[in-house]
């Protein structure tokens, strides 16, 4: 949200980043942008841990009424825009006086462009109450687009553009992977691929509590998938037992296990056995 005086990662580790980031095709302004992470994020402690948790709402948020431009002249615009008369709002604009108790204060060494003060939406006090605290911060000028964009610039199409823009799954993927839908690696699985090797075990790097996304797609760095009460254990195989046999379990267990020589196969195998081994290792964590 805040634009700080200090600099505080270097340009050259921020363009190693970036390209890092950028394979798999060519990074928008907002993947560049995410660049800093891992330098921030950077380990200081071999035994320090770090994580990054990242909620991805499939849903259409309406961030003009999350986040809102509180100053009298930017609050005037918001107001303009969403039908509303001046500072009582109306039409689909807040009342500028609903929002007193969640006026996000800029610190003293920052500042936002022109002279902007945001509020989060009335029903968010709780986030407020986070902010206040240090450890929550809007980021502002996060999108798809490759470059400001009027409406004649989109009709003559004069400027660059998101590939298959108002296609709702492809921008899905877009914010996931900085591609349309068809994307084999996302930036969160792009960031996976560099923190592999400082893991003690790599098969963790990437978890995905909600199911597959190619968000968490690396090159090298696979999600593992757990539900919402852990792990998913395959009965037969966790007691052993297969219509009360344990022979029967053992040849289930050499059938998952074992790959084909078809590479699909080969592959179902691999996660087939990754789950088995470490699912219970999960469980107990």
């Amino acid at each position: 949200m805040f634009i700080s005086r200090e600099a505080e990662l270097s340009r050259r580790a921020f363009l190693k980043r970036s390209s890092q980031l950028a394979a798999m095709g060519a990074a928008s302004s907002y993947a560049l942008g995410l660049a800093g992470i891992g330098e921030a994020a950077a380990f200081s402690d071999v035994q320090d841990y770090k994580a990054l948790v990242c909620v991805f709402l499939y849903g259409g948020n309406d961030h003009g009424n999350t986040l809102i431009p509180f100053d009298a002249a930017n609050y005037a615009r918001y107001a303009d825009i969403r039908g509303g008369q001046g500072d009582e709002g109306g039409g689909i604009a807040l009342p500028r006086a609903s929002l007193a108790n969640t006026v996000l204060a800029t610190p003293d060494d920052q500042e936002l462009a022109y002279n902007q003060t945001y509020a989060l939406a009335p029903s968010m006090p709780r986030l407020k109450a986070r902010f206040d605290e240090g450890v929550m911060a809007p980021l502002l000028n996060v999108g798809p687009l490759e470059a400001p964009m009027t409406r004649a610039q989109y009709d003559n199409r004069s400027v660059p553009r998101p590939a298959k823009l108002f296609s709702h799954n492809d921008q899905q993927s877009t914010w996931q992977s900085s591609n349309p839908e068809g994307a084999r690696t996302g930036w969160g699985g792009r960031m996976s691929d560099l923190a592999q090797s400082a893991n003690t075990n790599a098969m963790f790097t990437a978890i995905n509590a909600t199911g597959n996304a190619v968000f968490l797609s690396g090159q090298q760095a696979v999600p593992y998938k757990v539900s919402s009460s852990g792990a998913t254990l395959f009965r037969p195989l966790r007691s052993n037992r297969l219509y009360r046999s344990s022979g029967a379990a053992q040849a289930l267990d050499a059938i998952l296990l074992t790959g084909t020589g078809n590479i699909f196969a080969a592959d179902h195998a691999t996660m087939n056995n990754r789950s088995i081994t470490f699912g219970g290792f999960v469980n107990d964590a």
